[in-house]
């Protein structure tokens, strides 16, 4: 979420200060409408939230929807509050709102996109690309892109469906003669990743293990095309 807040800033030539909430109870298992003191939420493991107030907040998530509004009624007017992702409370409370189609909000100051916000540029592509190009130059063309997540509130991945893209990534592969560079994602295990990989023995392949720096964007901007499961929104946009 921070990453689609990071790439708005970006995008409009800022750098911003960069805020972390983590609510203490009882306000984490309460909706935003019904937090008594938003400013006093972050717990000992957030970012305190005192004035001066900024010109400029972007903010995203469901916890951080009541301190936005509290901020934009501190500040009396003179923050400018965007929210990203559906608050799920009125979008009036906002100056602007920016959510992706599918969640179905309109209103006069809601703007919608087809995917999420993030920060991914060709110029970051490019520079990425140079900085990893010795990594990935003994793979053979087409180079493919892996891209792979893991379960959600909406997507389960249980071991069969490991095995299966496995499997799959193995045939396409060996048919089309590429090279394969893949990354897990934060929410894939570390199972799914032994039952993918253990397809891949016999095929060209790289696999990011989290160590060093983070090849990603260099992945997108190296790679010939990508397979990215389709339970990350933000993956699929990027």
């Amino acid at each position: 979420m921070e990453s689609q807040c990071l790439g708005l800033a970006g995008a409009l030539g800022l750098t911003p200060e960069i805020k972390r909430i983590s609510p203490r109870a009882p306000w984490k298992f309460l909706p935003p409408q019904l937090w008594p003191w938003p400013l006093l939420a972050p717990g000992p493991g957030g970012d305190r939230l005192t004035p001066p107030w900024p010109d400029l907040l972007i903010a995203t998530g469901r916890q951080a929807v009541a301190p936005s509004i509290a901020i934009r009624r501190a500040a009396a007017g003179a923050t400018v509050t965007v929210q990203i992702q559906n608050p799920r409370v009125s979008p009036a409370r906002f100056d602007v709102v920016i959510t992706p189609e599918h969640d179905g909000l309109a209103g006069p100051n809601v703007v919608t996109t087809l995917g999420s916000l993030h920060g991914v540029t060709a110029a970051r592509l490019d520079e990425a690309a140079a900085a990893f190009a010795d990594r990935y130059a003994a793979l053979p063309r087409p180079l493919v892109a892996v891209l792979i997540g893991g379960a959600n509130r909406q997507y389960r991945m249980p071991p069969a469906c490991a095995d299966r893209l496995g499997a799959m990534l193995a045939e396409a592969a060996t048919a089309s003669g590429a090279g394969l560079i893949i990354t897990p994602s934060r929410r894939t295990s570390a199972k799914n990743m032994r039952r993918i990989a253990a397809h891949l023995k016999d095929v060209p392949t790289d696999i990011w293990d989290g160590d060093g720096d983070n090849p990603y964007c260099a992945m997108l901007g190296l790679a010939d095309a990508i397979v990215v499961t389709g339970d990350s929104v933000n993956m699929m946009t990027e």
